[in-house]
């Protein structure tokens, strides 16, 4: 998305933004979720990821594969710290400057002629849920059909009902997030899933996305991600957290701008 990269200039502010809406509700929840995603019929998957939902509140993301990364989510103060294990770098966005991002970026990409971008900007999907039996519990099949993007997505009802509450606000912060990284698209096609498995109390199991060819020539695109969710923690994801800790203590402090462009010299900041 190079139409979108000057807007991502303005997401490097350290000032502290306390969130207008905290997650005290819910607090003391621990659990993990596992994601996998594949590429159209794919059998490895091009992405593994592991989410853990600490009992404060905060929430740690790690890349299983790709770049040693990992997003530390503090929804109390409103704000996402990313850590570069390699480069030993972190950087700090805060969640009031992603508001203001999304909200440009959806002016911006309204603009655009590319069909799938403008519909991601201000989609409207044609909405199903029906129930369905899969590996013997019973789960919500939702399919949102726009043109040109479809999700086909299963939800089930977690064991903790105040998961789905606590899941969807990370989620949503996610997807705003992930849309000020190259290639990625705006978010509001995926904060509308986001949406309706949250009204439903759901927590999603699996997601297709489907765009379909640009030309007659093409092919179809699916990516698939599967999400397994674990209610207990291990002493493994406790090791991670209080290793991610000492990563934030620690790693040098670098403009968002510097810690994605991993070719650049990072130039440091002063923390605050």
């Amino acid at each position: 998305m190079a139409w979108a990269k000057h807007l991502v200039a303005g997401i490097v502010s350290l000032g502290a933004f306390i969130a207008v809406a905290t997650m005290a509700h819910g607090q003391g929840l621990e659990f993990r979720v596992d994601t996998e995603v594949f590429k159209n019929d794919e059998k490895q998957p091009i992405l593994e990821q592991l989410t853990i939902f600490s009992a404060d509140g905060a929430v740690y993301d790690y890349m299983l594969t790709g770049p040693k990364e990992v997003t530390v989510f503090d929804p109390r103060n409103g704000r996402f710290t990313l850590l570069d294990e390699t480069r030993k770098i972190k950087a700090i966005v805060e969640t009031q400057d992603l508001m203001g991002f999304t909200m440009q970026l959806q002016q911006a990409a309204a603009k655009q002629r590319n069909s799938l971008i403008v519909f991601c900007a201000d989609p409207h999907f044609e909405t199903t849920a029906n129930e369905i039996e899969r590996q013997g519990q019973t789960m919500t099949e939702l399919k949102l059909v726009g043109k040109p993007l479809t999700y086909t997505a299963l939800g089930q009802k977690p064991q903790q009902s105040d998961a789905v509450k606590i899941y969807r606000h990370f989620a949503d912060w996610c997807a705003r997030l992930n849309a000020t990284r190259d290639a990625n698209l705006p978010p509001m096609a995926r904060l509308e899933l986001n949406r309706e498995f949250a009204e439903r109390g759901l927590l999603p199991f699996e997601v297709i996305r489907s765009i379909p060819p640009p030309n007659p020539l093409g092919k179809k695109v699916d990516y698939k991600m599967e999400h397994r969710v674990n209610w207990a923690l291990c002493g493994d994801d406790r090791k991670k957290i209080d290793n991610a800790g000492d990563m934030m203590a620690t790693f040098e402090v670098v403009s968002y701008m510097d810690f994605c462009a991993p070719d650049k010299k990072p130039a440091p900041l002063a923390a605050k």
